[in-house]
This record gives C-alpha cells, sequence and structure tokens, in this order.
C-alpha cells in the first residue's frame, strides 16, 4: 500500500483477500495536511461504473456521429452521382440537338426581352459564316450580315425585336464573311412567357435554304421542261398509281382531244366497243411492273369519237 503513496494522492489498487480468495479493489485518498491515509474497498464493478458509463455514453455518441455522417456522405453521393448523370444527359441532348441543327442547316437564338442580349446557338455561327471570338451577336452585327438588297426589309422586320416584342419571320440573303457566298436564309420567333404571362424571351430558329431553293427551281424548270416537251408532242403523256388510278394526263395536241378522266382507273377511260386490242397484254405487263412499248387500243375523244392510240410506259418505283 505503501508503494502506491508515493504516485499519487489518490488512486486506486489491487490486492488479494486471503480470508476470501478473491481480488479487491481499493481506491484512497490522501488527506491534505493530515497523516491519514482513507481505503474504501470497492467490487471491479463499482471501480468500473464511471468509466463505463462515459464509454457507453462517448460510444454511443460516436456510433450515431458516425451513421449520421455516413448517411450525410451517402446521400451527397448520390445527389452527385444523379447530379453528373442528369449533367451527362443534359450534355447528350445538347449536342444531339446542335448535331441535328447542324445537319438539317439550323440553328437557334435567343433574346433576353429585360436586358436585350442576344445568345447564339453553335451551329448559328457557321451557318452564318462567323466565329464566335470575333463576331457578338445583337441586332445591329446581324444587319451587317443581311446582303445590301434584303437589309431594308431584314432592318423592318427586326425592329419587331424591340418593344413590345412580337413574334415575326423573316426571308432574306446573308453574305458569309468566311467564303463571301450569299445565302438564303428564313428566320421564325416566338414570345416566351413566365408563369405571370410575362414576355421574357424570344426564342427563334433559323435555317439556311439556299440548297433548297435551288432544288425547287431545278424541280419548277423541270416542269416547266416536261410542259414543253408536251406541247410540242402530237400525242399525251399519262401517269396512274399502283392502283391503276389515272394521277395525270397532258395531251399536247389538240387534234386528239382525249376523254380521260384524272382519279378513274384507266380500265374506265379505254373504250373496248372497237375490240380489246392489246388491253390484255397491258395489264399483264403493269402487274408484273415492268416496261411496255408500242401497245394499242381504242379511246374516245372529247367529240365521242373512237380513236386508236399506241401506248408505251415504264414503272416508277420508291
Amino acid at each position: 500500500f505503501t508503494t502506491h503513496l508515493p504516485r499519487s494522492p489518490t488512486g486506486t489498487y489491487s490486492a488479494n483477500a486471503p480470508r476470501a480468495g478473491d481480488a479487491r479493489i481499493l481506491s484512497y485518498r490522501k488527506m491534505t495536511d493530515w497523516p491519514l491515509v482513507l481505503a474504501f474497498d470497492l467490487s471491479i464493478a463499482d471501480a468500473l461504473a464511471s468509466w463505463r458509463q462515459r464509454a457507453m455514453f462517448f460510444g454511443l455518441a460516436g456510433f450515431g456521429a458516425s451513421l449520421v455522417i455516413l448517411s450525410l456522405t451517402l446521400w451527397l453521393s448520390f445527389q452527385f452521382r444523379r447530379g453528373e448523370a442528369n449533367r451527362r444527359t443534359l450534355l447528350l441532348r445538347e449536342r444531339s440537338l446542335e448535331e441535328a441543327q447542324r445537319l438539317a442547316g439550323v440553328g437557334h437564338f435567343e433574346r433576353d426581352i429585360v436586358t436585350d442580349e442576344v445568345t447564339w446557338a453553335e451551329n448559328m455561327f457557321a451557318i452564318h459564316g462567323v466565329v464566335p471570338e470575333t463576331f457578338f451577336p445583337s441586332r445591329e452585327s446581324f444587319l451587317q450580315l443581311v446582303f445590301e438588297e434584303s437589309r431594308a426589309v431584314a432592318s423592318e422586320r427586326v425592329q419587331l425585336l424591340g418593344f413590345p416584342p412580337t413574334s415575326g419571320h423573316l426571308e432574306c440573303k446573308i453574305l458569309r464573311p468566311d467564303d463571301e457566298t450569299v445565302r438564303d436564309m428564313i428566320y421564325d420567333w416566338e414570345i416566351i412567357h413566365d408563369h405571370d404571362g410575362k414576355p421574357i424571351k424570344d426564342f427563334g430558329v433559323a435555317q439556311d435554304v439556299t440548297d433548297l431553293k435551288l432544288s425547287e427551281g431545278k424541280a419548277r424548270e423541270n416542269e416547266a421542261r416536261l410542259r414543253d416537251i408536251t406541247e410540242c408532242m402530237s400525242d399525251f403523256i399519262w401517269e396512274t398509281d399502283q392502283d391503276g388510278v389515272i394521277a395525270y394526263f397532258d395531251s399536247g395536241s389538240s387534234e386528239l382531244p382525249l376523254d380521260v378522266e384524272i382519279g378513274a382507273t384507266k380500265d374506265e377511260n379505254i373504250d373496248v366497243s372497237e375490240g380489246e386490242g392489246d388491253r390484255a397484254f397491258m395489264a399483264q405487263a403493269i402487274a408484273r411492273q415492268e416496261s411496255f412499248r408500242n401497245l394499242t387500243f381504242a379511246l374516245r375523244n372529247k367529240e365521242n369519237e373512237v380513236r386508236w392510240v399506241r401506248v408505251s410506259a415504264n414503272p416508277r418505283f420508291n
């Protein structure tokens, strides 16, 4: 016992109890200024009770804090992964939209009605032959791209983007700075409103229709050429659909005024009073989707006269 006293004025130590045959835990405190030492016989459970209570409290508190931290970590990780997935999905959709616009020759633009700030999508710069580093979208900079002969009309229409904001449509020509080519453009824009019905944004699309107009022009030229050829011929041109209904008929000769009904079948237009002619052969060739040449049968003209005609045809496939 005396070996414990120099170490600390208070403490515990263990000792064997010979009579009881077990170990005892003794707690002591050295009384200040008194040569007296009080020793208390404690059981091990009593000696460790307060420590166990503190250990259990801090253990449970630590376990609870660990659960909270773990739950918060998992929730933040889930939110981060969901945010990343949404961001990737949005980015993929934006790229798909840009690619679709690029293939279609279409771009979109926006204008903030409050700040008058104009924003162009990436494909808008490509369509107009400019680069974002040197071209800053605005109504004024856009009008500088418009071909001179279209600028007056374009300026009048673009003013509709002002106040009050109005939806609009514009067709004009632009001069691309990168390759100095003139392109035909179409612009359409609509007003976007907030939940209270207040206009907040102009949203529009632009489309390069140069190639489309060229194709339409060629189609009109081909149609005019076909009409000229028909008018110069002494016979006629005809078309039926796959059901045999007359879809087109044009006679280039006033000497052969045939009474052909558009929308009726070819059989309903053929006069059989003078004999079948090569009608059966024509029906077989059409059924086999084959060409035929110089088949003859009778038609009745507008004067109710029977005229024998020689017909050739080719099938058209989609």
